[in-house]
């Protein structure tokens, strides 16, 4: 995140024997971004292994900000963020099995030493329950123990306590005491509000963070103002109110000059994020390296299964009704053009020109409504997970998120897709036939007409050629294979973006997706047209 951090040890996990003493995890100087300012820390803060250490402050001090900060230089330890409950459409075991595989490689052991097992048994969780089905209370065990299953030298918990009830609240105070003081002797920190919440937890150390005055153009200076307690001390609310006031006290006689040489982060997102045209070339490379990984991970196939659920049978009809109405909105046109049934009848027309319209049309318009319905669909559903930083907490741990989840996801999106093409084709052709069968005297014939000449335009398979437009079928199927991938690519990039880190910034990724793919969609197909209506 900067260059001021800490030693470059800070990084690496601590060994068995180096879990018994504290671990310096920020040093003077560490900078990163603040809203619209830098912030720089002015104090070191070194926490115990085997201890529960709880960072508290104002509202919009930087809490949460600067534990995401310090997290991303730190590989080795986990983060629970706020919102985060796991993938609600993998199941409580799936879950666990993801964050274990990132550092500890994947764990399929039956016996009752597997850690995912166990994890399942400690926190009181159904291995087979689906996370979207769990309770809110559930979900945040579920968060923990994803947390924890990998046996981090830190774990850290951004508000944990929001949303949950007194007793949910007591019941995971004592899970995260009960973690601290297990055989691998995880530090933990905890950012909270709540002084009923600390009283439970128990801490060794309270850290208050304050925000001192600007500490130069476009900077915050930040300070820890530290109290040491007994870990094993009863306390109270008012107790932890009262060395809140201490401390108060205490920073307001403090010092905030900054260290000679510290800096902020100038940008926002971690240190080596990629630009956005990089992003979804590295999405498309790994989409493609993923390709057969559903047939043999479990976690790939469910994530398809359910990308394919939302892309494919629930919208069938809507492709289907769509695709016959702009068939025959198609046909009254060219039936509408002033002269053209004076050479022919109608039937005959529909028969002529339909089969061209068919194959030139058909997979753009589809593409266009695909991205406008299943791709908004599926870009919400990845943005969510990207909001609610699942996928973050994920690759904190080093799972492989990107080729289990998200290229699944593309997958079953392009699949979808082409389904989905297939299905307003089958519309369009549909009221084709019943206009090419209903003019005067034509019975069946007009029909027959229809596809003899869709099967005149296959002109076999060009494999001594290079113009494979020559076959106006098969460019068809090549241009709606393109459509579905360069769509279902976007949506989920667009999806995952750093910035989307809320509600409001899901919808604008989604518009977005749509916008861009359907752009991409008409100038893809403009210069697929273009040489034809040069040589035309």
């Amino acid at each position: 995140m900067t260059g001021s951090l800490h030693d470059p040890g800070m990084a690496r996990r601590p060994t068995e024997a180096g879990r018994t003493h504290p671990m310096k995890v920020l040093s003077k100087g560490f900078g990163f971004r603040l809203g619209d300012r830098r912030a720089v820390v002015i104090s070191d803060l070194s926490i115990r292994p085997g201890a529960i250490t709880v960072l508290m402050g104002d509202s919009g001090v930087g809490k949460s900000t600067m534990c995401n900060a310090i997290v991303r230089v730190r590989p080795g330890d986990a983060m629970v963020y706020q919102d985060s409950g796991g993938l609600q459409h993998l199941t409580v075991r799936e879950n666990l099995s993801l964050a274990v595989s990132g550092i500890r490689g994947r764990v399929d052991r039956s016996d009752g030493k597997c850690p995912v097992r166990e994890s399942e048994r400690r926190f009181g969780l159904n291995g087979g329950t689906t996370a979207g089905d769990l309770s809110g209370g559930e979900r945040r065990r579920l968060a923990v123990a994803c947390a924890l299953v990998s046996e981090p030298a830190v774990v850290w918990l951004d508000e944990p306590d929001s949303g949950l009830d007194r007793n949910r609240v007591e019941q995971l105070a004592s899970l995260l005491r009960e973690a601290a003081n297990r055989e691998s002797r995880p530090a933990i920190v905890v950012v909270t509000h709540d002084p009923q919440f600390v009283a439970l937890l128990r801490p060794a150390l309270i850290v208050e963070i304050v925000r001192g005055r600007a500490a130069g153009a476009g900077m915050w200076a930040l300070r820890l103002q530290r109290a040491s307690l007994g870990a094993d001390e009863l306390h109270t609310g008012a107790d932890v109110l009262s060395i809140l006031e201490r401390l108060d006290d205490e920073a307001a006689e403090g010092d905030d000059d900054v260290p000679t040489g510290a800096h902020a982060e100038s940008r926002d997102g971690p240190a080596g994020e990629r630009s956005g045209p990089v992003r979804w070339m590295a999405l498309a490379v790994r989409t493609l390296s993923a390709m057969a990984l559903p047939l043999y991970d479990g976690i790939a196939r469910r994530t398809l299964a359910t990308t394919l659920s939302m892309t494919t049978w629930a919208s069938a009809p809507y492709y289907l009704v769509v695709g016959a109405a702009t068939g025959v909105v198609l046909v009254i046109t060219l039936l509408l053009i002033p002269g053209v049934t004076e050479i022919w009848y109608w039937d005959a027309l529909v028969a002529e020109v339909s089969p061209h319209l068919l194959v030139r049309a058909a997979p753009a318009v589809a593409a266009v409504l695909i991205a406008a319905s299943t791709g908004s669909l599926v870009a919400s559903w990845v943005g969510q997970m990207q909001a609610r930083r699942e996928l973050d907490a994920l690759r904190v741990l080093a799972a492989d998120v990107d080729r289990r989840v998200l290229a699944p996801a593309v997958i079953g999106l392009a699949g979808g897709a082409l389904f989905g093409t297939l299905l307003f084709a089958a519309g369009m052709t549909a009221s084709f036939l019943v206009f090419a069968s209903t003019g005067p005297g034509a019975g069946a014939g007009g029909a027959e007409a229809f596809a003899y000449n869709l099967g005149d335009l296959w002109t076999g398979l060009p494999l001594l050629q290079a113009d494979v437009a020559s076959n106006p079928v098969l460019a068809a199927a090549g241009e709606a294979l393109l459509f579905a991938a360069i769509l279902s690519v976007t949506a989920v990039n667009a999806a995952t973006s750093p910035s989307v880190s809320s509600q409001e910034a899901v919808a604008h990724a989604v518009r977005h997706a749509i916008v861009r793919a359907t752009v991409c969609v008409i100038v893809l197909k403009t210069l697929i047209l273009t040489p034809n209506i040069a040589r035309w």
